[in-house]
């Protein structure tokens, strides 16, 4: 799950695009597409910022899912492997 806006801007393969729903009005969100998710697979999800991965996350998490949210969002993995630093990251 990842936020509309880097999904445009990037370039993300084996991705499932779904938006956290935060006002009614939103349209379609996360409860309307679990059907997208294999409660089988770890499932990471992603923002810029971390926040709104956190709270789907937790959601997703609380229903049964394996789920982890990247620390620092896709701004912070982006810092992370710059310049050679992504020999640092530890898997």
């Amino acid at each position: 799950m990842i936020y509309k806006g880097i999904y445009r801007q990037q370039k993300l393969t084996n991705t499932i695009k779904i938006r956290l729903k935060i006002k009614k009005y939103d349209g379609e969100g996360m409860t309307d597409n679990l059907e997208k998710l294999d409660k089988n697979k770890l499932i990471i999800v992603a923002c810029p910022h971390a926040d709104r991965s956190n709270m789907a996350r937790t959601y997703l998490t609380s229903i049964g899912y394996k789920c982890r949210y990247l620390t620092g969002g896709l701004i912070g993995l982006t810092e992370r492997l710059k310049g050679g630093k992504a020999k640092d990251i530890k898997l």
